[in-house]
Formats: structure tokens, sequence, C-alpha cells
């Protein structure tokens, strides 16, 4: 019996996935053990998934079912719930539920395959429907940037801020639906949230072809002036998260158009992780798009924020966990105590694992309030 077991609110209930012909081997167990690593059920949680839909996606991992057959079974189940919901909130939480299941799914995907991109377009075909029944709806956007566009989900409060706005990204992984409870928290506050895939992420990379490279932070700045020119938006924070956190810190040193910067988990040395961990490497060819070491080591070694951190003036948080076994502390804390902000905070949990997915409720509160001590100005009821 396969842990992926029926639920009495399905409609229409469907066989679980058969084992894989791969389980037991040792490529197999190697790649199962990476992914529940790299994805515990506190970043599942975190993401947007429900703690049943969590559970089960490890469990059908530890019982040789693919992990990518999970998540798409998964997230089935959840589309049929929504279709029968009989009521709209149900409706968009089933949805949003099944994204986050498609989402994580496609995760164990490293390379952008024809069942990568099936996936993830179904991931955003759900995101889009629960995005409709939002009040205020949650938009579309997709900035025109070099050959491509910048895909995201800008979402705006009901009563909100003298027009501010947050842009949240991710890092390696960057899917940007995985931050929308963290955007929700924003929203409650005031302020906009832009959810953005920058070069090499989400569906910016997969469907536009547009990769990371050096020049990256142009998108991130390309981005603020859309909201600042096109969404009559006057002041713009980031907030970067994993990867995303130097990313943030970088844009924020070279464009000094940011009134505030959040670094969750970020470094000041991203090369340190694949030279750690040289299997990383796979996920940061698809990141930039090309098997070529050389190209791939010098765009991460220009990504070092050593001397680039005393560039940030922008009021500044940086979350990080003491024991984080991808980022380690010694190196992130350099982008707090180089930077030359007037206004800046390192917070420190003594238990937090990576992106402190294991205190992401208290994570996301925190940020939220800093924010909008920062950027919030006289609530304005929206029309």
């Amino acid at each position: 019996m396969t842990p992926l077991v029926q639920i009495p609110s399905d409609p229409a209930p469907q066989p679980s996935p058969t084992p894989s012909d791969r389980r037991g081997t040792s490529n197999f167990v190697q790649e199962e053990a990476s992914l529940r690593r790299g994805i515990p059920l506190q970043r599942l949680l975190a993401g947007g998934m429900r703690y049943a839909d969590a559970i089960a996606l490890h469990s059908a991992a530890d019982s040789g079912i693919e992990w990518a057959d999970a998540g798409a079974w998964l997230g089935d189940r959840n589309l049929r719930l929504a279709q029968a919901a009989s009521s709209a909130e149900s409706q968009r939480d089933c949805l949003r539920f099944a994204s986050a299941c498609l989402r994580f799914g496609q995760l164990s995907l490293v390379r952008d395959t024809d069942r990568k991109k099936q996936l993830s377009h179904r991931k955003t075909q759900s995101f889009a429907e629960a995005a409709s029944l939002d009040r205020p709806v949650t938009e579309r956007h997709e900035i025109e940037w070099r050959q491509g566009r910048l895909c995201g989900w800008l979402m705006r409060p009901s009563i909100i801020s003298a027009r501010s706005v947050v842009i949240i990204i991710g890092g390696f992984d960057g899917w940007c639906e995985e931050h929308y409870l963290a955007a929700t928290q924003l929203v409650g506050r005031g302020m906009s949230v832009l959810l953005l895939d920058g070069p090499g992420q989400g569906d910016s990379r997969l469907f536009h072809d547009l990769y990371f490279d050096r020049d990256f932070y142009e998108a991130f700045s390309t981005a603020a002036t859309h909201l600042r020119t096109r969404c009559a938006m006057d002041r713009v924070g980031i907030w970067g998260n994993s990867l995303g956190g130097c990313l943030a810190a970088k844009t924020a040193a070279l464009d000094h158009q940011f009134d505030a910067l959040c670094v969750n988990g970020g470094t000041a040395r991203p090369l340190d992780l694949p030279e750690r961990h040289p299997r990383f490497f796979d996920k940061i060819e698809a990141f930039v798009g090309t098997s070529d070491r050389v190209r791939l080591l010098a765009i991460m070694q220009a990504l070092d924020l050593h001397l680039d951190s005393a560039e940030i003036r922008c009021p500044l948080l940086q979350l990080h966990g003491v024991p984080d076994s991808v980022f380690k502390l010694g190196d992130a804390r350099v982008i707090h105590d180089r930077a030359l902000s007037t206004d800046k905070t390192l917070m420190l949990w003594d238990d937090g694992d990576h992106c402190l997915y294991n205190h992401w409720e208290e994570r996301n509160m925190c940020a939220a309030d800093w924010f909008a001590a920062r950027l919030g100005n006289k609530p304005i009821h929206a029309n």
C-alpha cells in the first residue's frame, strides 16, 4: 500500500503512482535523500503546501515513488477538490494547494525538460485561477527585459499605504509563488508585493529563456522602474531569500533606488556552496544556461559581496540561522557588518535552519513589521 491514500472529500479518487523502476538503485536513493534535505517538511509548509500533502510527498519518496510523480498526483487531487468546492474561498485555497504540489514536484527535475515545463505550466495556471479569486485580484505581470519577460504576481491590499511595494525573490530554485505566504503578511500591513522570477528563475527562465549572468541586477532594477512608472508605486523594497538574499543585496549596492532591503538566509560568497557540494553545479548550470565551467565560476565569483556590501546604504534587515549548513553564518554576516546603512539589523535564530524554514511564521511577521515601519505610511482606502 502506498502512502498516497484516498480522502473522503475527493470526488473522483485516482490510483496512486506506482514505485519507480529505479527504486533501490544508488542514484535513486541519493536523489531522494538530497530532495528531503533540500525540501524538508518545514519548507513545504512555508511554501504553501498543506500539512497532509507535505507528509504524503515525503512518504511517497520513502516508498520509492518518483518525487515529481507524487507532486503531480497530489496537485491533481487538489484540482479535483477545487472543482468540487462549494465556495469561492475553498476553491481558491485548493487551487493554491494544487499549485504548491505541482511546484514542489517539478523541483526534482533539475534540467529544463518537457516534463518540468508541463508541471510548471500547470503550477502557474493553478495559481492564476486562484489569483483571479483574490480580492483585490492578484495581477499577473510580465515585464519586458532583454529578449524575454520577467514573470511575477502583483498583490495589492484593500487598504494600502502610500504606494509602497516589496519585491520578493527566491534563490537557485527561484519559483516566486513559493513566497506567497510571506507576501500575505506584507499585504496585511498595507503594502503591495511583487513576487518575481528573476533571470535564471521560474517562468522567466523556462518560458522566456532569460538566464542568469553578471548583469542580473538590471532585471530587478527594471522591475522596480516598472512598479514606479506603470503601477504608481513611490517606495520600493526588496526581499531576497537564500541565494536571492545575495542577489537582492548586490542589487541594492549597485542601484540606490531601493528604499529597504531584507536578506533572508543569504551569503556574501555563494560559490562556497558548490565548492563544498560539487553536485550542486548541476543546478547552477540550469540557472545560468550553460555547462561551461569556466563561465559558471566567473559568474559565481562576480557575486562575491565582500567589497560591494559597503555600497549598501538603504535600511537593511538580515535574518539568519546560526547552524545554517547551506550558507554559513560567518560568510552571511559580512553583508550586515560591512553595509554603510545607518539603519541595519541582524536577527539570528540559534536553532534556525536554512532560510529559517523552521521559524517561517515568525520570520515572515518580523520582516513584514520591519518593512511596514520603513515603507508604510498613512493608510489609504483603495477604490
